[in-house]
């Protein structure tokens, strides 16, 4: 029974190897890696694959016994025709997954030997175009760094974030993208922080159309853009879904950092009555542009479009606006102030205190202000809310509605969006400021 027992063992060992030597198989060879310049022809490699020669007139019932098992490459078909016999066909398997006929599961083995068939080898020929986008750049850069990951597409741009170790591969990196990505014709590289006034960062473009005016579809929207001019990232739209959910159709926004506007539209298309303001003038274009496209007036709602410092928006504009809303009788029910700029928005917090004057201090309308910043360290939720706090001038206590992670921008860097009730007797200047001691590490 012992020597039994370490039959299989071994057995169970030299399949695993075999299935481990037939994974390289599917890799592309060996000499690509380093290549810094795309050479498609070294991406050709020969390579065995088990298969079945079946009968034309059995082929829809092998073919769905040994569907699980087929070789799936790109562009690649994996039933041939027979050379020199047409009542014959050659199904290609998996090499990873099979290598004899007990690896096909019982009753997909029963349906095969019922058919007289037997597993044999095959040589093919594969290249570039049968290889994923990942298994090239995996083969082609040093081991164990990663490049097909780490991209955003907006619209027909395909956005890389290389590292400094990729640099010297960002040609190749490119090249490979663009064609093995569908609908793409542009790939740009970022080359700076967004650190200037107009949260826009300068780029290269890679490889394909020297093009940046796109467009994006999100949150039933359509936005078009400049990307090498304004700012635009993909990975917020959930986040601009879950702001614009809250906003109802008696609700007032005013957005401050309002972008090209993924919050300011979809909350007009909702009915609500929006005041969207940017202080980059391609912002501020692109706003306008997509409040026509969008047609954001459709269903009741309104976008008045401000290019402005965002200090100035709110000691102005929001402010009349504002204390009209809270003095009124119209049915509003919420006020809405959204600030994403998570760089500095919170400095901007000050300019609510003692905003309105003292005769909206009856008011019943709730003002809710959502507000952006970055927070370092393991405790982001508390970092962000000592800072808003700090920059507020007060606690917020039972005001706070919610602490809600963003995304992690950075190994150790979050963004991080408050969301709180402003009370009314600071909006209109009354009460003293508590202060906040504390002051959080953020950068």
């Amino acid at each position: 029974m012992k020597i039994k027992h370490l039959s299989y063992i071994l057995l169970y060992e030299v399949r695993n190897l075999l299935k481990m030597a037939c994974s390289s198989i599917l890799t592309p060879p060996a000499a690509v890696r380093g290549m810094k310049v795309l050479e498609k022809a070294a991406f050709a490699k020969k390579i065995c694959v088990p298969c079945f020669t079946i009968k034309t007139s059995t082929m829809d019932l092998a073919r769905k016994a040994l569907k699980p098992y087929l070789l799936k490459l790109e562009k690649f078909q994996p039933v041939l025709d027979y050379p020199g016999d047409p009542t014959q066909k050659k199904v290609l398997l998996n090499p990873e997954t099979v290598n004899s006929l007990e690896d096909l599961k019982e009753n997909d083995r029963n349906k095969i030997k019922e058919l007289g068939h037997k597993l044999e080898s095959t040589e093919i020929e594969v290249g570039f175009d049968n290889w994923r986008s990942d298994q090239i750049l995996r083969a082609v850069l040093p081991e164990g760094e990663e490049g097909s990951k780490g991209y955003t597409i907006i619209g027909h741009i395909l956005h890389l974030n290389l590292r400094e170790h990729l640099i010297p591969f960002k040609g190749l990196i490119a090249k490979v993208l663009l064609e093995k990505t569908k609908n793409i014709r542009t790939v740009v590289n970022k080359v700076d922080n967004i650190e200037n006034t107009y949260r826009n960062f300068q780029m290269e473009v890679l490889a394909g159309d020297n093009d940046l005016v796109t467009s994006v579809k999100e949150n039933n929207c359509q936005f078009h853009l400049d990307f090498g001019l304004v700012y635009w990232n993909s990975r917020l739209s959930t986040e601009h879904s879950r702001i614009t959910d809250k906003i109802k159709t008696t609700d007032v926004i005013y957005d401050i950092f309002a972008g090209i506007g993924p919050f300011a539209i979809p909350a007009a298309l909702k009915g609500a009555r929006v005041m969207a303001n940017d202080l980059n003038p391609e912002s501020f274009k692109w706003l306008e542009h997509n409040v026509k496209v969008n047609k954001a007036e459709r269903r009741g709602g309104s976008v008045r479009c401000f290019n402005k410092d965002g200090r100035e928006f709110i000691l102005s504009d929001v402010k009349d606006d504002l204390e009209q809303v809270l003095k009124s009788d119209a049915p509003v029910s919420k006020v809405h102030i959204v600030m994403n700029l998570p760089a500095i928005a919170s400095t901007f917090l000050d300019a609510l205190r003692g905003l309105v004057n003292n005769s909206c201090a009856e008011s019943n309308i709730p003002v809710i202000v959502h507000v952006y910043c970055f927070a370092r360290d393991f405790e982001p939720e508390k970092l962000a809310l000592e800072l808003i706090e700090k920059d507020a001038g007060f606690k917020l206590g039972g005001n706070l509605i919610e602490l809600k992670i963003v995304r992690k921008v950075a190994p150790s860097k979050h963004m991080v969006c408050v969301s709180f009730s402003y009370p009314l007797s600071k909006l209109c200047g009354e009460g003293e400021e508590e202060p906040v001691k504390k002051k959080p590490c953020l950068e």
